[in-house]
């Protein structure tokens, strides 16, 4: 039943009364940030998280039968995600309630939960860094919504979404590979786990400055960062149907949501794998799988392009993927472009 977007380990900041906590999630190692780390007031921190080895964008949890939609589009044509009843609501919290119990029989590990408009958190955190959870994970749902022109208010997940937040990174490493049935490695700061029916789950460790060279402040900021890319997995596993979306665009788009609340320019960086590849054709093929880390860069900046161009127009191409249609021929309908025209665009976008 899972789906890793994104990884990283984590680290505890326990001070005074009141201190906040942070931590970082991406599924590849994280290195360290440069701007500014400030702690998340309205949301979360500033940096962004590299990227690394990538797992299965799907990993199947055999201990549970997960209901699957029928439908593969949304029923109707401006439906930006299917509704849910109160009751179905209800269900589905006490689904998720019941699996974190069965996780903490099988851990041994005693939950808090944590409940907010949009998540619903089972945590073993210091409950003086509830505020900072709730703060983040909130944050994150804004900024993702922004992006896609959906009133906050608005709940797109079925129910809420469960998030596992562990105290130790340790504890996250043995449910990875208990619950999740997969190794978690060093470089594994989190991840988004789903499945083809847009129901999931988020598993994170809190921060660890290890990856920031001993700085607390970029390690708030990096598991920001990576809390909002991977809430943007959820986010698009739900919109629309639960068609998936290629890799390129789909990492592409969370890499710029993350970015729109934690900058970081990376066009140098993407300008310097232009300058080495000859062709981005494989990336846009169907059959793409996981990226490496200098193609994180590229991914983003190509999303970027196509918003750059026109955001509505944006919207409409990443809709009509939703709805059925081939990237190639959204991009052709709604940009008048072909990849290749998309790849010369990007290559003056990033100077190349």
């Amino acid at each position: 039943m899972r789906q890793i977007m994104m990884v990283g380990a984590l680290a505890i900041l326990v001070g005074m009364v009141g201190a906040e906590v942070f931590g970082q999630t991406n599924t590849r190692p994280a290195r360290p940030t440069t701007g500014p780390a400030t702690g998340p007031a309205t949301g979360p921190a500033t940096t962004r998280a590299s990227a690394a080895t990538r797992k299965t964008d799907r990993i199947a949890r055999p201990d549970r039968t997960d209901k699957v939609d029928k439908t593969e589009a949304a029923p109707e044509a401006e439906a930006k995600y299917k509704k849910v009843t109160p009751e179905e609501m209800a269900d589905e919290l006490t689904e998720a309630r019941s699996d974190a119990d069965e996780v903490a029989k099988v851990m041994k590990i005693t939950f808090k939960e944590i409940e907010t408009d949009h998540y619903i958190v089972f945590t073993d955190w210091d409950p003086r860094e509830y505020g900072f959870l709730k703060t983040n994970v909130e944050g994150a749902y804004g900024a993702i919504t922004k992006q896609f022109n959906i009133p906050l208010k608005e709940n797109i997940y079925y129910g809420k979404l469960p998030c596992y937040m562990f105290a130790k990174n340790d504890t996250f490493v043995e449910y990875s590979a208990k619950i999740e049935h997969m190794h978690a490695g060093p470089g594994l700061l989190g991840y988004y786990s789903g499945t083809d029916s847009g129901r999931g789950h988020m598993v994170m460790p809190k921060p660890d400055d290890r990856f920031t060279g001993g700085n607390l402040n970029n390690a708030k900021q990096l598991w920001g960062y990576v809390l909002t890319h991977e809430l943007t997995h959820s986010f698009v596993a739900r919109y629309i149907s639960n068609v998936h979306i290629p890799t390129w665009l789909n990492e592409g788009i969370a890499e710029v949501v993350a970015a729109s609340v934690f900058p970081k320019n990376v066009r140098d960086e993407a300008r310097m794998v232009a300058l080495q590849t000859k062709s981005f054709a494989p990336l846009f093929d169907n059959r793409a799988g996981f990226q490496k880390a200098e193609m994180y860069p590229v991914m983003r900046t190509m999303t970027e392009t196509l918003i750059l161009k026109d955001h509505k127009v944006f919207l409409k191409f990443f809709d009509d993927i939703k709805k059925g249609s081939s990237a190639e021929e959204s991009l052709k309908a709604n940009y008048k472009w072909t990849f290749d025209d998309l790849e010369k665009y990007w290559r003056r976008y990033v100077g190349q």
